[in-house]
């Protein structure tokens, strides 16, 4: 599994409630076109206006930390973006989980946040641990991301991989 995309980058801990405020609670599940608006917006008003698709949430230690029922908004509105993945320092694990299960690609890199700028172009190898950054040259390693986890992310979540290992043919 490959992401590259624009860096946004936040030295920060981004917590879950940073992605999408919790006073939005009340859309989950129901309307992620509305939960997308208020991505990022207490944190950097300007993110909507300027994310592209495939464009790099890269944040600090403890990433996604927070309330657990707040995660779902946390994938969703930014999915809903576009935005095709979290890089971090490090994560709350159960975020990471969490993230990886939804289909949401997210993964730890010691030292990202003094390997990228913002609006950096990078090329993230899951398989391989390997993050390129081109305008500087400069390559960092990561703990490669098992095949299981990238089978998850590249079903779009392991809602969608049971229902295409079981053969069910529904849409999901």
């Amino acid at each position: 599994m490959i992401l590259e995309g624009r860096v946004w980058k936040y030295a920060q801990q981004v917590r879950a409630t940073d992605l999408v405020p919790s006073r939005y609670d009340y859309i989950k599940l129901t309307d992620w076109t509305e939960c997308s608006t208020h991505v990022l917006e207490d944190l950097d008003p300007d993110f909507r206006a300027n994310v592209r698709p495939g464009d790099l949430i890269v944040g600090g230690h403890g990433f996604g930390a927070g309330h657990a029922h707040y995660f779902q908004q946390a994938f969703e509105g930014p999915r809903w973006l576009g935005v095709g993945g979290y890089l971090a320092e490090s994560f709350d694990p159960i975020f990471l989980l969490s993230a990886i299960g939804a289909g949401m690609p997210c993964w730890g890199v010691p030292g990202i946040l003094s390997f990228v700028r913002n609006g950096d172009l990078i090329r993230c190898d899951f398989a391989a641990g390997t993050v390129v950054n081109p305008a500087t040259g400069a390559t960092a390693q990561h703990r490669p991301v098992a095949p299981e986890v990238i089978e998850v992310l590249d079903a779009g979540g392991l809602d969608k991989l049971t229902v295409r290992r079981l053969g069910l043919g529904v849409k999901v």
